[in-house]
């Protein structure tokens, strides 16, 4: 019995190693990625939109590589607010375009959670009005700054 006890407890450091090489190296970028998503979310409320979009991109890159270890809902919600982030950075149109992206993906995957899919919905919506908004002032036609081709007249 004593020698069963023995190797065990000699054993122990073999597993330990191999869980921190195995998922507990998904852990240590989880944790990574919540320690730059606290610096993003501290920027944004301060209004520092330049920092946050560069803590939010550095926390959507600090998720671990295996999509398994962790709900996609998290990389949608930072997906969301970089992109939140960015239209009030002045990349309006890179937001935009993210936002036309995630929203499609989203609608596509049957289990996407309606909250989710709402607030990325009304993103889009802004940054669509945002761009419809900024095209006016430069002087676009009505038509042509919704970004709509003009239809052939009857």
């Amino acid at each position: 019995m004593r020698n069963v006890l023995l190797i065990g407890w000699l054993l122990l450091p073999v597993g330990a190693w191999a869980y921190h090489e195995g998922p507990g190296q998904d852990r240590v970028a989880l944790e990574a990625a919540d320690a730059v998503l606290v610096a993003a979310h501290q920027a944004a409320d301060e209004g520092d939109w330049a920092k946050a979009v560069r803590e939010y991109e550095a926390a959507l890159n600090s998720l671990p590589k295996d999509a398994d270890a962790y709900d996609k809902r998290v990389a949608q919600r930072l997906q969301i607010e970089l992109n939140k982030a960015r239209m009030l950075n002045s990349k309006l149109p890179d937001a935009r375009e993210d936002l036309e992206t995630l929203v499609e993906q989203m609608q596509g995957d049957a289990d996407t959670d309606p909250v989710l899919l709402a607030d990325a919905r009304e993103a889009l919506a802004r940054s669509q009005y945002y761009t419809t908004w900024l095209m006016r002032l430069e002087g676009l036609p009505r038509g042509r700054a919704a970004g709509r081709r003009r239809r052939p007249s009857r």
